[in-house]
């Protein structure tokens, strides 16, 4: 994919800069106007301290025959731009996950918690299952906040 071959040439040519920065982030999004000069400063303090060899030495071993291992539901998001994962991508999941759900999302990128946060934040707790939740308030004394309220479980039974 183009953008994992444009980042490893970057990282271990030693050219990055803010500027070569700023091209490698907009290769994560489909809309570039995300990739802001914070972002870029911010990325740019982690790559500063990242060795190179990181990604020279990475090795990611294709482990997609083991994924009916997986036990949990699984719940992923593909942005159909991505540059760094074909789309085809969440069809092994699909195909090798006991139970697994994943969302395509046209004209974005790679970081669609970036490119649609809302959508993503919406959705990742609603698949959530309630027992998983951290308590937000005293069992004891719900409030009309409470979300167990909000999904027809009393209280008292979480």
């Amino acid at each position: 994919m183009a953008g994992i071959q444009r980042m490893v040439s970057l990282f271990t040519g030693g050219h990055m800069n803010p500027d070569t920065m700023r091209q490698l982030l907009q290769l994560l999004v489909h809309d570039a106007s995300l990739v802001t000069d914070a972002l870029v400063d911010e990325r740019m303090a982690v790559c500063r301290e990242q060795p190179r060899e990181v990604l020279s030495t990475m090795q990611v071993p294709n482990l997609t025959e083991r994924l009916g291992e997986i036990q949990c539901p699984v719940l992923g998001f593909w942005g159909t731009e991505d540059q760094f994962n074909p789309a085809g991508g969440a069809m092994k999941f699909l195909a090798g996950c006991a139970d697994a759900r994943f969302v395509m999302i046209n004209r974005c990128g790679h970081w669609v918690m970036v490119e649609h946060a809302d959508y993503f934040n919406r959705e990742c707790l609603a698949s959530w299952p309630i027992r998983h939740r951290p308590a937000r308030h005293n069992r004891q004394h719900p409030d009309k906040n409470d979300d167990r309220r909000h999904h027809g479980i009393p209280a008292q039974s979480v």
